[in-house]
């Protein structure tokens, strides 16, 4: 019977036995009793479920056509058509596919009484039959609704004392289920109940892949961040970055300088005083470093190498101003952890806390190694030497005196 097929696909799926669920439905098929002119709406589905276990095994081109086919047998299931929505959005965006609604999952009277208002106690009492592996999986398997309300009630069970479920929490936060942005306000709920440490590093997938990251209050990765400059501007900026890591700094300047004329984009400025800070030209620098960040003031690297100006001179309470606020940031790009997480260490240094100096230094480290940014680091921490600090404070002060003016 159908109901029997339906029931069979699904346990698979459950299972994690996708290519076994596939290969059941194509078995069934043959049976002499199938027929897709009666019970359209059971036929539908069993075409959802080949389609999640297409999309799940990576056919996506394949789960789509199957997804189209079953709701022009059925346009009102719903379960297809969100599916068919989730996979259109950019990688990043993406749910996951899911075979059933929480409704399918869960009691409708225990989530009837949930809804109605109950007490986060009474929403615990209501769901303590359900084990703790059962709650994983569906999150695995889940919609939004799913996984919300999965990782919320195994995180208070590890609030309130069942330890059964930090690794499980761990696993749904390093899953592939949820989209990147929801997994990264997991990671923030994990570290504020202790489920994780600022240095534990997290795998986060993205859509496409896992990206390391570690949680510090922030998130640290790789990935590029968002730019309003067209391709072929990147394409001249990143010849610039060449230039300038080969020691031409003349062509550097040159390239930035135009891509500054052409587009005011705050990174092009930052990066031509970069140029003139190689050079030893500091008041130069300076002036360029402030124009990126009037640019754009949300600017985290502009912010943070004008700081430096500050901080070289002895003028931290400036330096403070311009780092204020930027630890509270979500999402860094490495470079920009770096960045940051140096300029505060190197400002600590200033003040005579070298402790905390080396202890922001440290907590970046490991970053650093995996994803080749030892030598960035290791110009901070050449910077913590409080001596080589005094050194060149008279030398700043001297140098930039004028900059402020600009």
């Amino acid at each position: 019977r159908i109901e029997d097929a339906i029931a069979q696909v699904t346990g698979l799926i459950f299972l994690g036995k996708e290519k076994e669920a596939l290969q059941a439905q194509q078995e069934i098929s043959h049976q002499p009793w199938w027929d897709e002119s009666t019970q359209v709406a059971s036929y539908a589905l069993l075409k959802h479920f080949a389609a999640v276990c297409h999309a799940r095994t990576g056919d996506i081109a394949q789960a789509k056509s199957l997804w189209n086919e079953a709701l022009e047998q059925h346009p009102d299931l719903e379960v297809a058509e969100q599916n068919l929505q989730d996979i259109r959005m950019p990688a990043s965006e993406r749910n996951g596919v899911w075979p059933l609604s929480l409704y399918e999952l869960i009691p409708s009277r225990w989530l009837d009484k949930i809804r109605q208002g109950q007490s986060e106690r009474a929403t615990i009492d209501i769901t303590k039959p359900l084990s703790n592996s059962y709650i994983e999986r569906i999150c695995q398997l889940g919609d939004k609704t799913t996984i919300t309300l999965g990782e919320t009630l195994l995180l208070k069970r590890f609030e309130g004392g069942d330890l059964e479920t930090k690794p499980i929490l761990i696993a749904l936060l390093e899953g592939r289920q949820g989209n990147y942005k929801e997994r990264f306000s997991f990671s923030s709920q994990l570290l504020e109940a202790g489920v994780i440490d600022r240095q534990d590093p997290i795998n986060l997938w993205d859509g496409e892949q896992p990206q390391k990251i570690q949680v510090k209050g922030n998130l640290i990765n790789n990935k590029p961040k968002p730019t309003t400059l067209t391709l072929k501007q990147q394409s001249k900026m990143a010849e610039a970055l060449d230039a300038f890591r080969n020691g031409d700094i003349p062509c550097a300047k040159r390239i930035l300088k135009k891509l500054c004329d052409e587009t005011n984009d705050a990174s092009a400025w930052g990066n031509f005083a970069a140029t003139y800070e190689k050079t030893g030209d500091h008041k130069k620098a300076e002036m360029l470093m402030k124009r990126a960040v009037k640019v754009d003031p949300d600017y985290l690297m502009g912010r943070c190498n004008l700081a430096m100006f500050y901080i070289r001179r002895g003028d931290t309470d400036k330096a403070k101003e311009l780092l204020e606020g930027l630890l509270d940031t979500e999402q860094l790009h490495i470079q920009e952890a770096i960045t940051l997480y140096g300029a505060y260490a190197v400002l600590s240094a200033r003040e005579g806390d070298l402790d905390r100096a080396n202890t922001l230094l440290d907590s970046v480290q490991e970053m650093a190694e995996d994803y080749d940014e030892t030598d960035r680091l290791q110009m901070y921490r050449n910077m913590v030497d409080v001596p080589l600090l005094d050194k060149f404070t008279g030398l700043f002060s001297r140098l930039a005196k004028g900059a402020e003016n600009d």
